[in-house]
């Protein structure tokens, strides 16, 4: 994947995220392009969902 910053290539790596919901909090592992250049940070694209699950569409 490439920077829309236009930095040339980010890097696939897995960081510790955390998010705060009212009262909780969550940390959890997120894989996440990083741009080495600016530290752009992109969600990776959304994989097919297996096989016989759920559609999140109502």
């Amino acid at each position: 994947m490439d920077c829309p910053n236009r930095h040339g290539r980010m890097k696939l790596l897995r960081r510790t995220k955390t998010v705060t919901l009212g009262c909780s909090v969550w940390d959890f592992d997120a894989d996440l392009y990083v741009c080495p250049v600016c530290g752009q940070e992109v969600d990776p694209p959304e994989k097919d969902p297996a096989p016989g699950a759920a559609s999140p569409d109502p």
